[in-house]
């Protein structure tokens, strides 16, 4: 009987928040005397799991359009999987005019290249060996040396930033169906897997099965926004 009983009387009730479905209340009016406290932990979503869609979201009550359900901070940010040349502080286009003086990534600026972003991030890690991005022929069309860039940004969250790296890790990779997907996998295999663990040195650091569950957290749980310069960014 204890977990059925109202939020504010105590009293046994069946009736429950229409919309969250997670209070009980004896009466309405019990309610409405509680939505000051209770207004900000109802939601109008619970989060569900199943076989098919594995953890997702789903509405408990009608939402009108332009609501804001969520409103959180992104874990991570960087260019998306077939992007154009951009600066890695700043993500503008660039054009080879300028590279950063320790890693040789095309940027826009010497205080872009400091960016924290890309300074603590791939630039400590490319420095070491090279990626040779001097060699893009076209700044016109994506190349494949941006691939690996939000995916080594969240594997360094491992050790960088552990709470992230346990939050991301909760998020769904689909790693099996991807697998299946053999073009874009066995793309990802040469252009972020093995670029990173074979030529960057990383194989100790990380695991092939780890890299592609990263690359799977990418594709299956973040967000392309366009900037005002009309460079796609991808924010999980």
């Amino acid at each position: 009987m204890g977990e059925n009983l109202c939020a504010v009387c105590h009293l046994p009730s069946e009736k429950r928040c229409s919309a969250c479905g997670n209070v009980v209340y004896c009466s309405s009016q019990h309610q409405k005397l509680d939505w000051k406290n209770h207004k900000i932990f109802c939601n109008s979503y619970k989060i569900c799991n199943n076989d098919k869609f594995g953890r997702h979201l789903v509405a408990t009550r009608n939402i009108s359009e332009g609501t804001v359900l969520i409103l959180e901070e992104p874990i991570i940010v960087g260019p998306k999987l077939y992007s154009l040349p951009i600066c890695l502080g700043c993500y503008v286009r660039v054009d080879g005019s300028y590279f950063c003086t320790k890693c040789g990534f095309p940027m826009c600026s010497v205080q872009c290249q400091n960016v924290p972003a890309h300074r603590d991030n791939e630039c400590s890690i490319f420095q070491k060996k090279g990626s040779t991005p001097k060699n893009i022929a076209n700044y016109d069309i994506a190349h494949p040396l941006y691939q690996s860039i939000l995916p080594l940004r969240c594997l360094l969250l491992m050790t960088k930033c552990p709470e992230k790296w346990t939050l991301i890790n909760t998020m769904e990779s689909h790693l099996e169906t991807r697998k299946r997907c053999s073009e874009v996998w066995d793309e990802n295999q040469v252009n972020t897997v093995n670029f990173l663990r074979e030529w960057h040195g990383l194989k100790t650091d990380y695991t092939e099965d780890t890299v592609n569950r990263v690359i799977g957290f990418i594709e299956v749980n973040s967000f392309q926004i366009k900037t005002v310069k009309k460079i796609e960014l991808v924010f999980v």
